[in-house]
């Protein structure tokens, strides 16, 4: 849920004044979590703003052209580094930084055709499962198995493009991957094609090609691989999405990824959507971790949000010895 106090540009400064409208945004999560795993126990806290503007520029440009800047605080532990999980149960974990995270410009090229360009993140426009977005785990925002897409938490610089045909759509990207994000002394490309098939339900096709990936010897190649998503609208009630991905051994210690998760409106709470999954991470050279999530989203006001949540991660980074971690999990998300 994000909402947005929107204001003319006679009430920002002569600069802003050319674009036809500015909405800035505050998007904060605070995140605790209750970690039990084979080991050891633990309670675990972190903290992540997004400060920023949407600005539309339809009156001086091309209508239907915007722009986005963002900072981004993030203060905290990782939590994944403390149950050592392969799939990133939090979706907002990192180490401590304070930086400018995404700035953008989208336009209309032709009625059909739409190009972004500038430090963004690709997974707005790729990869993720469009009703997975309840779910706190990361591997609801991407496959896992997808090496070096410019996402969170360092959106890189790139383009997009995305061309609506009759009856599907296809969707190119080209990012920076190298340590300076402005930088393209490596890249990271990705196709897409999306396909409606019934009302609210897509399938997703996609490619990805890295131009200098580090193998696991520490030698840098060129690889590439593949992933689906397939999001399904049941009812105005009910959704569900499935994933998969598949990666090179050579790269990564992940062989594939599959996920399932289903939404309901209204299973707990009125009005409040609920939802459960599953998603699971093969090992090279040992077994599989396999992640199950259950959330209920309440909604305390209009900007408040409180997210409850119970995971559990059998067999934890494919490796017997570590065991099971169970996680309690709080999110409470303010949006202005």
């Amino acid at each position: 849920m994000k909402m947005y106090l929107s204001f003319t540009g006679l009430l920002l400064s002569s600069v802003n004044s050319y674009a036809s409208e500015h909405s800035p945004f505050i998007l904060t999560d605070v995140d605790t979590s209750f970690a039990d795993t084979t080991q050891k126990s633990k309670a675990i806290s972190r903290f992540k703003m997004d400060i920023g503007v949407e600005s539309d520029w339809s009156n001086t440009l091309t209508n239907g052209s915007y722009s986005v800047v963002s900072y981004s605080i993030f203060r905290g532990e990782n939590a994944s580094n403390f149950t050592q999980d392969l799939q990133s149960f939090s979706n907002i974990d990192d180490s401590h930084y304070s930086k400018f995270y995404e700035a953008y410009f989208g336009t209309p090229l032709a009625p059909s055709t739409f190009l972004k360009f500038g430090l963004m993140d690709a997974t707005n426009d790729f990869a993720a499962a469009y009703y997975g977005g309840g779910f706190i785990n990361a591997s609801m925002g991407f496959s896992p198995t997808i090496g070096g897409i410019s996402t969170f938490p360092t959106p890189k610089l790139g383009a997009h493009i995305h061309k609506q045909f009759k009856h599907w759509a296809l969707k190119l990207g080209a990012y920076s991957d190298a340590d300076n994000r402005l930088s393209f002394s490596d890249s990271f490309q990705i196709a897409e094609i999306e396909v409606p098939y019934a009302f609210k339900s897509t399938i997703r096709f996609g490619a990805w090609y890295h131009t200098g990936l580090a193998t696991k010897t520490s030698s840098v190649e060129n690889t590439n691989d593949y992933y689906m998503v397939i999001d399904h609208h049941f009812s105005d009630s009910m959704s569900g999405f499935v994933q998969f991905g598949n990666a090179n051994t050579k790269f990564t210690d992940l062989n594939t990824h599959w996920s399932v998760g289903l939404n309901y409106l209204g299973l707990l709470l009125e009005n409040s959507y609920s939802g459960i999954m599953v998603s699971e991470v093969d090992v090279v050279g040992k077994g599989s971790e396999t992640t199950y999530e259950f959330y209920t989203d309440i909604a305390l006001n209009d900007y408040l949000t409180i997210k409850p949540g119970l995971i559990y991660i059998d067999n934890v980074a494919g490796d017997d010895h570590l065991g099971s971690a169970q996680i309690f999990n709080v999110r409470l998300s303010a949006a202005f």
